[in-house]
């Protein structure tokens, strides 16, 4: 396996309408939404990232696909 890179993370859900709240990691930190494909931390399971806007410490966002968000299942978002 590869050494994967943390860009950033899921802080939580965001709102009613299955969004999620992003905490990025990356030097600009909208750049997070051009990486592809975005890994949890056991490099298992991709994701596709699509930002919504600005948020305080981070963004809101939708994924593809879509998580159940429990304090167990809240991925770290890497890149291989």
């Amino acid at each position: 396996m590869t050494a994967l890179i943390c860009v950033g993370m899921i802080a939580g859900a965001y709102g009613v309408r299955g969004e999620v709240r992003v905490k990025s990691y990356c030097a600009n930190p909208s750049d997070i939404e051009h990486y592809a494909p975005l890994l949890d931390e056991t490099g298992t399971q991709s994701f596709e990232l699509s930002l919504i806007g600005q948020i305080k410490n981070g963004f809101s966002a939708r994924m593809c696909p879509v998580f159940l968000a429990t304090a167990a299942s809240i991925p770290v978002l890497t890149l291989r």
